[in-house]
């Protein structure tokens, strides 16, 4: 049991400090100056992605920390529903410019 509540408290915070590295080398991929043969617009879409579970991990931590405390337990789902669109649109948009260079034939 103690190592279980251990880990529900650790591992939030665990995640805030990979996703803050993370956040980090996104920042500086996406601040260089794009050339001809990069397509950042998936990455864009993914850094998104990354700021809503940013968004919703805070909001974990902070109900955890009894700083917050709210009963409306469906902002999880919508910010999980938004993480999941953004990585469809992701490999959606990926697809298109892959077919869009001759890469892909269907």
């Amino acid at each position: 049991m103690a190592i279980a509540e251990l880990l529900q408290t650790v591992l939030p915070r665990l995640n805030l400090l990979l996703v803050a590295f993370l956040i980090a080398l996104f920042s500086i991929m996406l601040s260089r100056k794009p050339d001809n043969q990069t397509y950042t617009k998936p990455w864009k879409v993914m850094f998104i992605a990354l700021i809503l579970f940013v968004v919703e991990e805070v909001i974990t931590v902070m109900r955890l920390a009894d700083i917050i405390s709210y009963r409306l337990l469906t902002i999880h789902g919508f910010l999980e529903m938004g993480i999941i669109f953004c990585v469809i649109d992701m490999v959606l948009e990926q697809k298109e410019f892959l077919k869009k260079q001759g890469y892909l034939k269907s």
